[in-house]
């Protein structure tokens, strides 16, 4: 048997044709089909892959412009290969932590692979890349990446999180820079910065008896944080901020005049009576952007024209059960809903409701008695929570309140009795960053070394502009309660006796241990030459000396005017009212000016 096997083969190579080996049992069929030999004289092999090569180089670009590379695969010949294969490009020498982007693989066409669309977004010189396919790969030249062009501003130094009123420990600082963040250290110009997300959400307090003074506090606390020297009347009654001009707007009680207050500035002006006692002012979002507010007296709704100064009625709101007044309005910002106080019998602290008023219908429908007596003001936060302020003859006074809006059940966060003047009004005003906002960049580069906000809050960003060009939000950060300051402060000297003609006359404090925030010392101002044309202080009632953040003295001057008047001796009074001063105060908390007449 073993003969013949090799006899067939044998003749199978003789006469060209493929013959199958016979199995050991001598049958022509069910051999070993792995034994078969294909013996066809046309079959091609392809050639394997054996180099890849770069026949066009990458060059020194700008962050973000197209490259073209075109890469060679090619056989063991040295010849291009004719099967499509894929190559891949990356980054080999990265010098800055550079991407590459674009179409970053690529098939051969005719052994050839051309990308016209990557780029590098970092500047950095010396970029290398690497071609592969397989085990094969090739390196390009080394190549720069320049800056791009000019396309706006972003943070290099973010905000931190930090206490109200006290400067960010670490300068936010912000460059020019191209569309991939690449420092254009050339740009110039002068950048402004503010707050994107105004987190900050303050109460602001009024007297209700006396010169009106619009303090600013933590709602969770109510420590204030820092305050308005508004020389406004008496007995503020309805305030809210215009977003088209950022001022408040301010109606008080007594005269029924329409105050607008420049948050930034402190100046106040005094717009001109509106005939009505304004009781809540707030946008309608349904109106156009017109401001309503509640009259105290007949229980009308009000249009309010900030312009003008006048207030056109629109009806009165009847209420269901009947009441007597309303008093301060708000509107929730969660839903637009209109809410207010009512009052069952007019002046009286007792059985006071919360209701929701329909602008439309002109009706007011009851949410439930508030569970405290002698609320006198309502406020809405930007999330929907609902503060109020109690006033004089209530049983907790000039206090603060959260309230349930859906039961008007109310609980005590504190009293204001250690803030100047009594309570009686409550509103929301937006945080205000303090510092110098806007600043000169120096070599693409802009710094804000002395930037504090005033309100405490929870995710407040910052953005920057610069010649109509404005930045993405800054990094997220929180502004937590001022700290009671640990040092103890004391006016320098308690009495100065100056002539007439001496020009201007300085206050001096001292604190025994620099703060790293600015602490705000205020007094009272008193005496004939306060209330008269014989110096700068006239019409003011309080007089605000600030220690900046790192000092221990600071003063502040008060202008003597020179008349020609005959008169006696005229005094002007300071008295310390409201500080921050953990540790107590100093030993000198009043100060006394004797004006002596030298006509």
């Amino acid at each position: 048997m073993k003969l013949l096997q090799l006899s067939h083969i044998t003749l199978g190579l003789l006469v060209g044709i493929s013959l199958s080996a016979c199995g050991d049992d001598g049958g022509g069929g069910g051999g070993d089909e792995d034994a078969s030999v294909d013996n066809n004289p046309d079959a091609a092999v392809s050639p394997a892959l054996a180099s890849l090569s770069i026949t066009t180089q990458p060059v020194t670009s700008a962050a973000g412009d197209l490259l073209t590379i075109t890469v060679e695969a090619r056989d063991a010949n040295d010849s291009l290969i004719t099967d499509a294969t894929s190559i891949t490009l990356s980054i080999e020498s990265n010098p800055s932590t550079g991407t590459l982007g674009g179409t970053l693989s690529q098939m051969t066409t005719a052994g050839v692979a051309t990308f016209d669309d990557v780029f590098v977004d970092k500047v950095g010189l010396g970029y290398t890349l690497l071609a592969t396919s397989g085990a094969q790969s090739a390196e390009t030249e080394a190549f720069d990446i320049t800056v791009g062009a000019l396309a706006g501003l972003g943070f290099v130094g973010q905000p931190a999180n930090v206490e109200a009123m006290s400067p960010m420990a670490a300068p936010v600082s912000v460059q020019f820079e191209d569309a991939f963040g690449n420092a254009i250290g050339a740009g110039t110009g002068d950048v402004t910065i503010r707050l994107a997300n105004n987190a900050g959400q303050l109460i602001a307090h009024s007297s209700g008896n006396g010169p009106a003074i619009v303090d600013l506090l933590d709602p969770t606390n109510l420590q204030s944080v820092g305050w308005y020297e508004s020389f406004m009347d008496r007995e503020t009654r309805a305030m809210m901020i215009n977003p088209a001009d950022g001022l408040a707007y301010v109606g008080v009680r007594s005269s029924n005049n329409l105050f607008s207050l420049n948050l930034a500035t402190d100046e106040v002006s005094n717009l001109g009576a509106t005939g009505q006692s304004l009781r809540g002012m707030v946008f309608d979002p349904a109106g156009a952007g017109r401001v309503l507010s509640l009259d105290y007296g007949s229980n009308e709704l009000l249009e309010v024209d900030f312009v003008t100064a006048t207030s056109t009625s629109l009806g009165p709101v009847v209420a269901t059960p009947a009441v007597e007044s309303f008093a301060g309005m708000s509107i929730d910002p969660s839903n637009n809903s209109f809410y207010a106080i009512a009052l069952t019998t007019a002046e009286s602290t007792a059985d006071r409701r919360l209701v929701i008023v329909d602008p439309v219908a002109l009706t007011a429908a009851e949410v439930g008695t508030f569970s405290e007596d002698g609320v006198s003001a309502i406020t809405f936060a930007a999330d929907g929570s609902l503060f109020a302020i109690t006033g004089e003859g209530a049983t907790n006074p000039n206090s603060v309140f959260s309230v349930d809006k859906t039961t008007a059940v109310m609980t005590l966060i504190g009293a204001l009795d250690n803030l100047i003047g009594d309570g009686e009004f409550v509103s929301m005003v937006p945080a205000r960053l303090l510092g110098t906002t806007t600043v000169a960049a120096v070599d693409g580069v802009a710094s804000f070394a002395d930037l504090r906000i005033d309100a405490v809050g929870t995710g407040y960003t910052l953005e920057v502009e610069s010649a109509g060009s404005v930045s993405a939000p800054s990094a997220a950060f929180n502004v937590t309660a001022l700290q009671g300051v640990d040092g103890v402060a004391t006016l320098d000297v308690d009495t100065q006796t100056v002539s007439e003609d001496v020009g201007a006359v300085a206050i001096a404090v001292s604190i025994d241990v620099a703060q790293t925030h600015d602490v705000v010392l205020t007094y009272s101002i008193t005496g004939g030459a306060a209330n008269d044309t014989d110096s700068n202080v006239t019409n003011e009632r309080f007089f605000n000396i600030t220690i900046p953040a790192g000092a221990t003295t600071a003063s502040r001057s008060i202008s003597i005017v020179d008349d020609a008047v005959a008169e006696g001796d005229e005094t002007i009074g300071l008295s310390l009212e409201n500080s921050a001063m953990a540790n107590g105060v100093g030993a000198i908390t009043t100060h006394t000016i004797t004006i002596t007449d030298n006509d």
